[in-house]
């Protein structure tokens, strides 16, 4: 068995009904080979890079395992990626979101994969030349800025979320994920819960 064999199998998604779709809406041919490649460096959902000899897209789905309600929902990355679609923040193509797919083996969504460079950290960004630096720095204040001055009533995101106690919520469930996955004692961690609560 090859490696991409190998990752097809273990792969927590169809990757046969992944297919599928892709063929249905004419963006793989029923000939071309599909590589799967688990992409390192997410933080919260699993993403993959889907390669066929002429194309890739990129499939983001839940994490596996104990997850709270609402939490790693893939169709609000889906509808704040498309409300963008058609404004100065850069985003890619939603090729296909199924928000509840069993077939699939839950959620997920699938979008173009843009080629461009990722520096997570500060060895990735020492790697870049110097006379670079300054133009990747300003063209990410530029996309900060862009997404920060979209009104989200022009962008149809008007009953997206609830703004009113936002971060209380948001601290409320970071409480709650904590104490469902934590293995051990963080006395800190749970005083500086208390404290942002």
């Amino acid at each position: 068995m090859n490696q991409v064999d190998e990752i097809a199998r273990s792969a927590p998604f169809n990757l046969a009904h992944v297919r599928s779709k892709l063929e249905e809406l004419f963006e793989l041919d029923s000939s071309d080979e599909l590589a799967v490649r688990l992409l390192a460096g997410g933080r919260s959902n699993l993403t993959f890079e889907l390669a066929s000899p002429n194309r890739k897209w990129i499939l983001r789905r839940p994490p596996i395992g104990h997850r709270l309600e609402t939490a790693h929902d893939m169709q609000r990355e889906v509808a704040v990626q498309r409300a963008l679609a058609n404004s100065p923040v850069p985003v890619p193509r939603i090729v296909y979101a199924d928000d509840a797919a069993p077939d699939a083996g839950g959620s997920f969504y699938i979008m173009d994969k843009i080629e461009g460079e990722v520096l997570r950290t500060d060895s990735d960004f020492s790697e870049v030349e110097p006379a670079h630096r300054a133009a990747l720095s300003y063209q990410y204040i530029d996309c900060l800025s862009a997404l920060h001055t979209r009104d989200y009533d022009s962008l149809g995101l008007t009953t997206f979320g609830r703004p009113a106690g936002f971060l209380e919520r948001q601290v409320r469930r970071w409480r709650k994920q904590l104490a469902a996955s934590k293995f051990r004692e963080l006395p800190v961690l749970e005083e500086l819960g208390r404290r942002l609560g």
